[in-house]
């Protein structure tokens, strides 16, 4: 065993002599490269020793409690690596056998193979193996962020006949939980000037308030604030104040309610933001006025089955989405395979309204490769510029957070529309001597 393991410290010996400096741009790219698929195999590597170690009762024999323990004590780690570690390498060998060949290949790393064992014995027994397959198929294009994301609905994507109903129950009686916890708390200290705001909303109430905060968070001056209060009708009604202030034409006196206290509070500010959205005075945000805004298939909204989403990707079940149709603008819209929109374009120069609401539906965020901003953060680009006589429309417009927008204008990164309807990016050949087309995986939820 001497001999392989003194011939490797001589090949990373051999490899560190030549100092970075001297290496040249592709080089070192080349070389980091391998490092990464070296430290994957190295990790299996490990793994499967430590598996080893661990089956034949090594640090028990040593004295150790455990292997986690021995495993801390010899190579200081922290406990959470090492029982980590420990379980990891039980899953590749027990458990994960097309996850233990790619992490040996190098074709993924530790950390995204960490998450498929966390994920796929959570998996009914049938369908473990397929989970896998699909796990270790997205590490090509995710990393591990992402395909936490993944796992969180992994039976739903692996099989959806399966879970549907299940999911939607699940998720209405979430609801409905979160919606009679709903509680809004002002507490003044004595001898401070504060207040402390705290309390709990379910996710539609909280969409409304987001919808409605999110423009005035912007550094900016504006005298709306003032405004607001000051055209608030209920202020000068006395049967609009707190129950908790006394008064001949307190609200409990006459109408007994049976929401508590804190419930009433938290009903009043999801109704002051609704008159906020309503009234038309809130500065716009990412072009366009602040709304909430519900995707929900048309046969989920019909045949209330699966679920609906808000534009951060939130779960929103189908009975609610059909009541905030009720009173609401409708806008229909139709996907293609991979994602693409119906063109909604007009001829004009700001990607506003029904427009950009298509944007949105299609980028889902910045559409820049490896960028998560979230669609409020992303402004519109014209692909052919405006100044170019590019027009306004779908098929000339994509996402762009401010700093991607200001890269596309202000460096040689190119930008265009496939044939799919969707955007893809092009970096300058100093990036990719190639340059091939890349495209935003972060955002892709199904």
């Amino acid at each position: 065993m001497d001999g392989p393991w003194a011939a490797v410290e001589d090949v990373l010996k051999e490899c560190a002599r030549v100092a970075p400096w001297a290496r040249s741009s592709q080089e070192l790219i080349d070389g980091l490269d391998r490092v990464h698929v070296l430290a994957s195999q190295l990790a299996f590597l490990g793994l499967e020793l430590l598996r080893e170690i661990d089956g034949r009762g090594i640090p028990k024999a040593q004295g150790a409690s455990g292997t986690a323990a021995w495993l801390r004590d010899r190579y200081r780690l922290s406990p959470g690596t090492a029982s980590q570690q420990v379980k990891l390498a039980a899953a590749l060998d027990c458990q994960l056998p097309e996850a233990a060949a790619a992490l040996a290949a190098g074709s993924i790393n530790a950390e995204q193979a960490q998450l498929i064992a966390k994920a796929v014995p959570d998996l009914p027994v049938e369908y473990r193996a397929d989970g896998e397959k699909f796990l270790v198929a997205q590490c090509a294009q995710l990393g591990p962020k992402e395909l936490g994301r993944v796992t969180d609905r992994l039976l739903e994507r692996i099989a959806p006949h399966a879970v549907e109903q299940r999911a939607a129950e699940q998720l209405a009686r979430s609801e409905q939980r979160a919606y009679a916890d709903r509680c809004l708390h002002l507490t003044q200290i004595h001898g401070d000037a504060r207040v402390r705001v705290s309390g709990w909303l379910d996710r539609e109430s909280a969409a409304i308030l987001r919808a409605a905060i999110d423009p005035l968070c912007a550094p900016r001056s504006s005298p709306i604030h003032s405004d607001l209060r000051s055209a608030d009708p209920r202020s000068a009604d006395p049967r609009n104040a707190d129950p908790g202030t006394p008064g001949p034409r307190g609200a409990d006196s006459y109408n007994p309610d049976p929401r508590s206290p804190g419930q009433r509070r938290a009903d009043a500010l999801v109704d002051v933001c609704r008159l906020a959205l309503a009234c038309g005075d809130l500065p716009d945000n990412g072009g366009d006025r602040p709304q909430v805004v519900v995707t929900v298939d048309i046969d989920t909204l019909r045949e209330q089955t699966g679920a609906a989403t808000f534009d951060d990707g939130t779960a929103l079940s189908p009975t609610a989405a059909r009541r905030l149709a009720c009173d609401a603008r409708i806008l229909p819209a139709i996907l293609g395979d991979t994602g693409q929109v119906l063109d909604l374009g007009r001829e004009r120069r700001l990607f506003t309204g029904p427009l950009r609401r298509a944007l949105v539906l299609r980028d889902r965020g910045c559409a820049f490769p490896g960028c998560d901003r979230p669609p409020r953060w992303c402004e519109g680009h014209h692909v052919v510029s405006w100044l170019d006589q590019g027009p306004t429309t779908l098929t000339n417009g994509v996402l762009l957070c401010r700093h991607h927008h200001r890269v596309i204008h202000h460096s040689r990164w190119q930008v265009r529309i496939t044939a799919e309807g969707l955007p893809e990016f092009i970096p300058p050949e100093y990036i990719d001597p190639q340059q091939q087309p890349r495209r935003n995986n972060y955002h892709r939820r199904e």
